[in-house]
């Protein structure tokens, strides 16, 4: 509860500073590791709480894969930067969005969100808050809690494989971000998404 309110608060922040605009600044959240764009209790409560906090304001949760099954796979399986050019075009097809929004990501929808950031920003994020972005990276696989922990140990698994392998790393989500210390040039050689 205590993020949901310091997002609201950076909102608030923003949206105060165009008080005299018709309409709120749009805003778009993207989930992390093992959530989805909708469940209730996660990103479905943020989007209802800031539609509650700035009446009229237009909220959209990414959502990969085409339903919320398949949005959750996608935060343990695929290829982040697939991820990224399909939000792209996600992003540029919603009219509400046109004159940019505000972006919200949650660990490593932060890191994806600040990808979109840097590789297409079409249509333009205003401001980008990221709670919890591994934006250098990981060097331990993330704990296996919440609604999904037979994805996460799935995921866990194929790391233990080895992370920089080619079979892993184009296939595991985490994988792409993995960064051993004790190996940094493997990381820099066999990264494929964020450096």
């Amino acid at each position: 509860m205590a993020t949901l309110s310091l997002i609201i608060g950076l909102l608030a922040g923003t949206q105060s500073s165009c008080a005299i605009a018709s309409t709120p600044t749009p805003v778009v959240l993207w989930h992390g590791m093992g959530d989805n764009c909708c469940l209730p209790f996660s990103m479905g409560k943020i989007k209802s709480t800031i539609k509650d906090m700035y009446p009229g304001i237009f909220v959209h949760s990414i959502e990969m894969g085409g339903n919320i099954a398949l949005d959750e796979v996608g935060g343990f399986f695929g290829n982040m930067n697939q991820q990224v050019e399909s939000a792209c075009k996600q992003l540029a097809a919603i009219p509400e969005l046109a004159n940019g929004f505000n972006a919200v990501g949650f660990s490593q929808g932060g890191q994806l969100m600040r990808a979109y950031v840097e590789r297409c920003n079409t249509p333009r994020v205003k401001q980008l808050i990221t709670f919890g972005g591994q934006h250098m990276g990981i060097s331990d696989i993330p704990g296996c809690i919440g609604t999904s922990v037979i994805l996460c140990k799935q995921m866990a698994e194929l790391l233990g494989r080895g992370a920089y392998l080619p079979g892993v790393r184009n296939v595991s989500i985490q994988a792409q971000y993995f960064k051993d210390p004790m190996a940094q040039q493997d990381y820099l050689a066999r990264n494929i998404f964020l450096p």
